[in-house]
C-alpha cells in the first residue's frame, strides 16, 4: 500500500460561508511538503541563492526529502529577483490536493480573485512556515502575497 500524505482542510472564508445560499470556500492541503513541490521551488530559486564570500557550497542529498547545503555558514535568497507569483503558484498547486473551486489547475488558480489567492498564500505560510520547501540551512518559506495587480 503506497504512503499517503496526511491532509488538512483549510476554511478560506473564515467562517463567513454558512447559510443555505452561501458556498463555503476551502482547500485541502497536504500536511507535509511534497517532493515535487520542493523540486519546483528549488528550481525557481536556486539561481538566486547567495553565499558569503570565500565559502564553497555543496548541495548534499541524503534521501528523497532530505537536502542540505554544506560548506557554508549561511544562505540567503536574493528576494528582489525572485518571481513570487511563480513561487506562490508552485507552492499552492503542489500542496493543494483539492479545493472548492473545481479542478486544481493553473487555469483555475489564474481565475481566482486576488483576495482568494492571498488567502491561499496565507494558508501556505501558516501550514509550512519556516519549514518551507528549501534546503535545510537557509531560505525559509518564500510565500508572499501576490505582486499581481
Amino acid at each position: 500500500m503506497p504512503y499517503e500524505i496526511p491532509t488538512v482542510k483549510v476554511d478560506l472564508d473564515e467562517g463567513k460561508g454558512w447559510g443555505p445560499l452561501k458556498k463555503r470556500e476551502s482547500a485541502v492541503f497536504f500536511k507535509e511538503v511534497r517532493h515535487g513541490t520542493q523540486k519546483a521551488v528549488n528550481a525557481m530559486t536556486r539561481k538566486f541563492l547567495t553565499f558569503p564570500n570565500g565559502q564553497n557550497p555543496k548541495l548534499v542529498v541524503s534521501g528523497e526529502n532530505d537536502m542540505r547545503i554544506e560548506g557554508v555558514e549561511s544562505i540567503d535568497v536574493d528576494l528582489a529577483r525572485v518571481d513570487f507569483d511563480a513561487v506562490n503558484d508552485a507552492l499552492i498547486l503542489g500542496q493543494v490536493k483539492e479545493w472548492s473551486f473545481g479542478d486544481v489547475s493553473q487555469e483555475t488558480l489564474d481565475g481566482l480573485s486576488e483576495d482568494m489567492r492571498n488567502k491561499l498564500v496565507e494558508a501556505v505560510n501558516k501550514l509550512y512556515g519556516e519549514s518551507g520547501p528549501f534546503p535545510k540551512g537557509g531560505g525559509g518559506n518564500l510565500a508572499k502575497t501576490s505582486s499581481r495587480r
